[in-house]
C-alpha cells in the first residue's frame, strides 16, 4: 500500500458519517438493521438510533460499509459473522 502506518503514533480523526450517508449506504448495500447490526456486532436498537441520528455512528462503519460493496467481501464478512455469532445475550 505505500503508506506506512506505524509511523504515526497520533490518532486519527475522521469526520462522522450522517444518518443520511449511513441510510444511502444500507439502500445501496440492500440491507436492513438487523443485517447490519449482524455483521458488525452491534444491537438492532443501537443500529436504528444511528439512523435516526440520535448516537452518533461509530468511526468504522463508513469503511464497514465501503467494504460490503465488494460481493465477495460481503459474503465472506457474513460468513465470517456466522462463524462468530454465539446466541444469547450479548455482553
Amino acid at each position: 500500500m505505500g503508506r506506512n502506518w506505524k509511523q504515526h503514533q497520533r490518532r486519527y480523526r475522521y469526520r462522522k458519517m450522517t444518518p443520511e450517508e449511513f441510510c444511502a449506504a444500507l439502500a445501496l448495500l440492500e440491507l436492513d438493521v438487523a443485517a447490519i447490526a449482524y455483521v458488525t456486532g452491534a444491537r438492532e436498537d443501537r443500529v436504528e438510533r444511528w439512523k435516526r441520528g440520535e448516537e452518533d455512528i461509530p468511526t468504522y462503519v463508513p469503511m464497514f460499509c465501503a467494504g460490503l460493496t465488494i460481493q465477495e467481501a460481503q459474503a465472506i464478512m457474513f460468513r465470517t459473522a456466522d462463524h462468530y455469532y454465539e446466541e444469547g445475550e450479548a455482553s
